[in-house]
């Protein structure tokens, strides 16, 4: 019997008698759980991540406003190189820089 074919068997032992169970099992738990979590939220109308609650909708109003209010004056470029597309454009990078900095 070659040395190979003995580190083949050892490799597939490890791999698929040890290893492979636990890693099935985690993504079985761990989808178990996030099914749980959302039947919860959905039972008890509690939304644990609502936008309002972490500040998303509050970002996107500022982008929105700084769009809106400074349009003209700091942020022209900003107006003039994405035209109607600014408005949301803007909210959108509101929110998505207060997500990130939380």
């Amino acid at each position: 019997v070659p040395a190979d074919a003995a580190l083949a068997a050892r490799d597939r032992l490890i791999v698929y008698d040890i290893r492979m169970p636990r890693v099935l099992l985690g993504v079985l738990i761990g989808a178990a759980l996030a099914v749980c979590g959302a039947v919860m939220q959905g039972l008890f109308r509690n939304p644990l991540a609502d936008p309002g609650l972490i500040g998303v909708s509050a970002g996107s109003s500022l982008g929105a406003v700084a769009i809106i209010v400074l349009g003209t004056t700091w942020l022209a470029p900003f107006t003039l190189a994405f035209g109607t597309l600014g408005l949301p454009l803007a909210a959108f990078f509101g929110g998505l820089a207060v997500t990130l900095l939380l």
